[in-house]
């Protein structure tokens, strides 16, 4: 069904439609717009005497029923006929699957098809109502158009009507020349006359006249502005010092006249000065322009409140006081200006000069602003804080300095409450404040209602607003001068002054408290000394930058021999800083740092920790100068020893040594022996052995497993070097000692501190005491020479003062640095050397007898007499070499055992070697931090090679006087398995090199030229175009070393880079021997011989070069895949045609070529194997091994690789075409063709230049001579 049936006196004729969501043939139009859009007018039918109007059809989301069903029933059909094509490829369950499927869809499809059919009933009205809708929303649109239109043409028709012309005023100008005629307007535009002098005066007193009955009889005048002036220039100047000054006049009509403000400044600023001192915050013209905005705005009258009824009468103006106002909104915009500046010079300062020494805080409101130095403040800060006598107990925020805006009503209340605190001001303040306000604003107040008298109280009462400063909880800042100058603000000037004074209190309690125990700090070695005045002729001016430093007194303590401490105070952290004065062991004295953190943490406890520093200090120089050597300091409670490794160590100690626990705690009583102090107090993960109570494990940088171990005992020092190694047992994790090394420590401290005393003398010195009394000025029995130390301490000394057996320095601590490192270093090389597989001798020999090219480092080194050197035979080396070179999967590849293959040439050549190999350590002679290397010198017969030589790698160097190849290694734990990587090389590419000056070479003359040698590669060119290279290297990984040949040719006369053979051959030819040079590669190796490589090679060029030239000219031709060049050895391949023909060439001997067809399996015999006598049988194709058995643990993706056979035999057919151009041998034979290359001619040349070329036919092949190669080729070519 099409369309409905329509009544006949319907005047609206309309389609049938259903909705549709999925599509719509005429999609709606914005803004409600139908397709009546695009008519410009209804249809209108004339049908007799009856106007019939006929409204367009509008689609929206409607379709035709009749359209919807049969989409539907081509769909229901399109899809079944699919069904019935894809069911027969499917299984039983499967096309069960897909019929259920395709029933319910279609059973879906047809209910709602229903649905819609029995909703169409209702169809006409829906569809009725649309096509009204679209055409009123169509005349909706032209309505809106219209008055568009009318709109634009209202605005735009005066702009275009033409002017009303003055005729007059025209006829004036031409007759007279003048305008005559003038607008009236033009007199209000005119400039009033100026007032006269007088006039000016007498306004100006009428002013200040109504200024001062204003002031009497009105306004009410807070407190600070009691005092003002009138000037004569009608107007009053309000002053409030140090904040700011302000002018009014009165202005507006006489019954409301209002303050206005003239002029304003504000006095508040920053100090001039550097740094955050000099931060130029004044107000710029617009700020003091919004500013005087927002003060106007105090003198402006609140609005009254409306009535909240219409009845109602007006309610009393509200209580208004515009002095009152300007005055306070102007004071607390000064103070809050003062606090902005402090902040952002505080947030200044704390980003520079006290970076991460002050913390600055202000809160949300802006009228809080917290400074916080020294991070907070340390123990010592609290407990010397300034403020604590002034609190009477100890300040929580001693180190804080708070600046607020407060109020000072609240900070007047008492211990009433707040309404009666308000009652009390009003029964005692109301009286005072109203009197003092004029007498005109006197009367007004005193009418005033007692529910306002509190607001007149609250408004006229001073002071209100404040700046409070507190340092500490307290508001006495110690000083006379004026720190918080609102004119001046200078913050970095109140914490240079808080923190200097704070400073100054810390240290006096410090020398108090020492002053009050100097007795028992005698007793135990310590004494106070002081910093003698300079003359006036040795000051120097300080920085400004550290001007207060001076200002703080330190205190000195000698706690050794000649060995001082200074303790001062850092301004800006607030920390106590120790220094060495006058022997000073650097910045980065771990013993002096951790003397500062104590007495920044326990203050109390000073003369305990200088105690500790006392009994430590031996072991801290040590330790000082490890560090400075690169060496890593452990103290003994970091080491789990086993009990047997601890008695090797420490069991030869004297047994009246009485052991520390290490894990005891250093908390002694204050009359406690510093010497038996433990370094450490740290808990070890397991029990260890009980260790002497100075003891220190110096790791060496360079070498983590050894250690040099120091310990005093008994007023001695005993020292071990070991290797301890960690592992691990059921207990956890231990230590354990592998190696040890004898050092001896005594012998160096005496040829280092006294090197001209003899044994008597020696004894002596040591058994005397290092802690003496204090020496006086001068003495009876000797000479005392004064001296200024570093610090500018006055101290006298002996010159023949005795020297203490704990004495060190840093010059005698590297000496024992380089013996230990080089005694390392020799010590992992015979570990290495043992390691090897084949039997390695090695002899130690002393170092300056045995160093082939003088080296002063070394013969100038105090250490040199007691180092030694490793001799090992080269032949040892070679055969170590020749043992380690073998694959992986070679069954001598974990063994001892010499290959069979490589003993006869060992055999040869160790005959010849009788040199020896020196391997030392070296750069041990460097203190600090560099590091040691091994050095390993052959003798290098480089004069024996013909080739000039280039440098060679950046760890190998040759000294061409001595005939020394030197190697260095830096890695030393693995420098012999590289050397004897780096030695093999150089041995078998110079055995090589060496054979290059033979003078069967010479033959070739200019057809073969070498490249110079670097030991690494040996490049040589031949037949003029075409390069060589060789190296020693290994194939793929896992496979053992040895000759690696790579092929190439020139370009423009550089070495072009090696690249694999394409699939199809370019124009341009590659180096003939590509196809054979895994042959060629295989005869080196096994003949290590360059000269019969070499012969080799251009015995066969001819028969390459020709080989590739046929492949390239048959690929120019299109001919891809038609020959196929199969090579059976370096002088034999089978060329491959269609149809299953194929023939062999191949060399007889050196100077006979034959060509078989390989139908016919005649006797060939290679040039390489020849023999006279040799038996007829025809080579057979290669045929890919059988792959080896897999291990059991190999992966399975291995087990899924499948051998590939490389090759097949075939079973070719007799070429006639080739038996035809036997025939016709004579008519081509000996005509050699155009396009033969020259260099192909000069090679033909040097193999047979003494022979006469001749040729041989036979049944199905041909003999011919070497030098017809080309001709015999290129006739191939021809029968593709």
């Amino acid at each position: 069904m099409d369309k409905s049936p329509v009544p006949k006196d319907a005047t609206i004729e309309h389609d049938t439609t259903v909705t549709a969501t999925n599509s719509s043939p005429n999609p709606p139009q914005q803004n409600g717009k139908s397709s009546l859009a695009n008519h410009d007018k209804s249809n209108v039918q004339q049908t007799g005497n009856e106007e019939k109007i006929v409204l367009p059809v509008e689609m929206i989301s409607m379709v035709s029923l009749r359209e919807l069903i049969g989409k539907m029933i081509r769909k229901a059909t399109a899809d079944l006929y699919t069904l019935t094509d894809t069911l027969p490829s499917r299984g039983d369950v499967e096309k069960k699957r897909e019929i259920l499927n395709y029933l319910t869809f279609v059973r879906n499809q047809m209910l709602k098809l229903l649905v819609l059919v029995k909703w169409s009933k209702n169809a006409e009205e829906i569809q009725m109502c649309q096509n009204v809708m679209a055409f009123l929303a169509n005349q909706n649109q032209f309505f809106h158009d219209a008055t568009h239109y009318l709109s634009i043409i209202h605005s735009d028709l005066p702009r275009a009507r033409l002017r009303e012309l003055d005729i007059d005023t025209a006829v004036d100008v031409l007759t007279t020349g003048e305008y005559l005629r003038m607008p009236s307007k033009i007199k209000d535009m005119m400039p009033p006359k100026p007032l006269t002098d007088g006039e000016v005066l007498d306004t100006f007193r009428i002013m200040n006249d109504l200024i001062r009955l204003r002031l009497m009889t009105t306004d009410a005048l807070p407190d600070p502005f009691q005092k003002y002036q009138i000037a004569d220039s009608g107007r009053i100047r309000f002053s409030i010092k140090d904040e700011f000054d302000v002018s009014l006049t009165l202005m507006g009509p006489p019954d409301n006249q209002q303050w206005w403000i003239v002029s304003l400044d504000i006095h508040t600023k920053s100090t001039t000065g550097r740094g955050a001192c000099d931060l130029n915050i004044s107000l710029n013209e617009q700020q003091l322009a919004n500013l005087r905005i927002a003060a106007q705005r105090q003198l402006a009258p609140p609005p009254p409140s409306p009535p909240t009824q219409p009845q109602e009468e007006p309610s009393r103006p509200p209580l208004f006081f515009p002095l009152v106002n300007l005055h306070d909104y102007l004071h607390l915009f000064c103070l809050s200006t003062q606090l902005e500046i402090m902040y952002m010079q505080a947030v200044l300062i704390a980003r520079t000069r006290w970076i991460g020494q002050l913390g600055v805080q202000i809160d949300q409101t802006r009228t809080k602003l917290v400074l916080t130095y020294w991070k907070g403040g340390s123990p010592t800060a609290h407990w010397a804080h300034p403020q604590s006598e002034v609190l009477q107990h100890p300040a929580e925020n001693s180190t804080t300095i708070e600046v607020s805006v407060t109020d000072e009503k609240l900070m007047q209340r008492g211990r009433y409450t707040d309404e009666i605190n308000v009652k009390i001001n009003v029964r005692d303040e109301f009286q005072r404040l109203v009197e003092r306000c004029g007498l005109g604003a006197s009367v007004m107040l005193s009418k005033v209602d007692a529910t306002d008298r509190p607001k007149v109280v609250s408004a006229l009462q001073y002071p209100k607003n404040g700046l409070k400063l507190l340092w500490g909880g307290a508001s006495d800042l110690h000083s006379d001068r004026d720190l918080m100058n609102p004119t001046e603000i200078n913050v970095e000037q109140l914490l240079w002054h808080v923190t200097l004074y704070h400073s100054r209190c810390i240290m006096d309690k410090f020398r108090y408290l020492l002053k009050y125990q100097e007795t028992y700090l005698n007793s135990n070695g310590l004494y106070l000394a002081s910093r003698p005045q300079e003359s006036s002729e040795e000051q120097t001016s300080e920085e400004e930058d550290d001007r207060h430093d001076d200002d703080i007194p330190s205190i000195v303590i000698r706690y050794r021999n000649h060995r001082y401490i200074n303790i001062s105070m850092d301004l800006r952290t607030g920390r106590l800083k120790v220094q060495e004065a006058g022997y000073r062991l650097g910045e980065g004295d771990a013993k002096v740092k951790e003397l500062e953190e104590r007495l920044n943490t326990d203050p109390v406890n000073i003369s305990r920790h200088l105690l500790w520093l006392r009994s430590e200090v031996v072991i801290r120089e040590i330790i000082a100068f490890a560090k400075q050597l690169s060496m890593q300091p452990f103290p003994a409670s970091q080491m789990s020893l086993r009990p047997d490794d601890f008695t090797k160590l420490f069991g030869d100690l004297p047994p009246a040594v009485i052991p520390v626990d290490p894990n005891a705690s250093d908390a002694k009583p204050l009359a406690a022996k510093p010497a038996t102090t433990s370094i450490t107090t740290a808990q070890p993960r397991r029990a260890a052995p009980l260790y002497p109570s100075h003891c220190i494990f110096l790791q060496f940088a360079q070498f983590e497993d050894w250690y040099l171990i120091i310990t005093i005992v008994r007023n001695e020092v005993h020292s071990w070097l070991c290797c301890i190694k960690k592992t691990y047992d059921q207990s956890g994790l231990f230590q354990l000692v592998v190696d040890t090394l004898h050092v001896d420590y005594e012998s160096m401290w005496k040829e280092h501190f006294l090197p001209e005393m003899d044994e008597e003398q020696v004894e002596n010195s040591k058994r005397r005491s290092s802690n003496s009394e204090p020496e006086e000025e001068s003495s009876e029995g000797g000479v005392h020479k004064r001296r200024r130390t570093d610090a500018g301490i006055v101290e006298y000394y002996s010159p023949d003062e005795s020297i203490d057996n704990l004495s060190v320095d840093l010059r005698f601590m590297a000496k024992l640095d380089s013996l230990c490192r080089a005694c390392i270093t020799n010590r992992k090389i015979e570990l290495q050397l043992r390691r090897l597989r084949g039997p390695v001798i090695f002899t130690p020999r002393p170092l300056l007898d045995s160093l082939p090219i003088p080296e002063s480092q070394v013969l100038n080194h105090p250490a040199a007499q007691k180092m030694e050197v490793l001799y090992v035979p080269q032949r040892d080396l070679l055969r170590a070499c020749v043992i380690k070179n073998v694959d992986d999967n070679n069954t001598t590849a974990h063994n001892k055992d010499m290959p069979p293959h490589a003993q006869p040439w060992l055999d040869r050549i160790s005959s010849q070697m009788h040199n020896n190999v020196v391997m030392r350590a070296s750069g041990w002679w460097a203190c600090g931090r560099s590091e040691c290397f091994v050095v390993i010198q052959d003798k290098f017969e480089w004069k024996n090679m013909p080739l000039p030589t280039h440098d060679i790698n950046d760890h190998i160097s040759l000294d061409k006087s001595s005939n020394v190849l030197s190697f260095t290694y830096t890695d030393i734990d693995n420098c012999i398995e590289h050397f004897l990587l780096d030695w093999e090389r150089i041995y078998m590419m110079s055995y090589l090199a060496r054979q290059s000056s033979s003078a069967w070479l010479d033959r070739y003359k200019d057809q073969l030229k070498f490249d110079s040698f670097d030991t690494n590669e040996l490049k040589f060119i031949y037949a003029q175009n075409y390069s060589c290279s060789i190296r020693w290297d290994s194939p793929s990984k896992g496979r053992a070393r040895q000759y690696v040949m790579s092929l190439g040719v020139l370009d423009d006369g550089e070495y072009s880079k090696h690249k694999d053979r394409p699939t199809v051959p370019h124009v341009s030819m590659q180096n003939p021997h590509w196809r054979v040079v895994s042959f060629l590669q295989d005869i080196l190796n096994e003949k290590r011989d360059l000269i019969y490589l070499i012969q080799i090679m251009f015995q066969t060029f001819p028969l390459m070069a020709s080989l590739e030239k046929l492949e390239v000219e048959t690929t120019q031709r299109g001919d891809i895949g038609e020959i196929s060049i199969i090579p059976h050895t370096v002088d034999s391949v089978r060329i491959v045609f269609p149809s299953s023909h194929a023939l062999d060439v191949q060399f007889t001997d050196p100077h006979t070529l034959c060509v078989l067809d390989a139908a016919f399996r005649y006797t060939m015999y290679s040039s390489l194997t020849y023999q006279e006598n040799a038996a007829g049988v025809a080579p057979l194709p290669y045929v890919a091994p059988p792959p080896p058995p897999q291990a059991s643990g190999a992966s399975n993706a291995d087990e899924n690789v499948k051998p590939v056979k490389l090759a097949q035999s075939f079973n070719f057919q007799p070429f006639k075409r080739f038996d035809a151009l036997i025939a016709s041998l004579e008519n081509w034979i000996f005509d050699p063709p155009k396009d033969t290359p020259a260099e192909m001619d000069a090679a033909t040349a040097i193999a047979n230049s003494d022979e006469e070329p001749t040729a041989v036919p036979f049944k199905h092949g041909l003999l011919c001579s070497a030098s017809l190669c080309h001709s015999v080729i290129t006739q191939l070519g021809s029968l593709v």
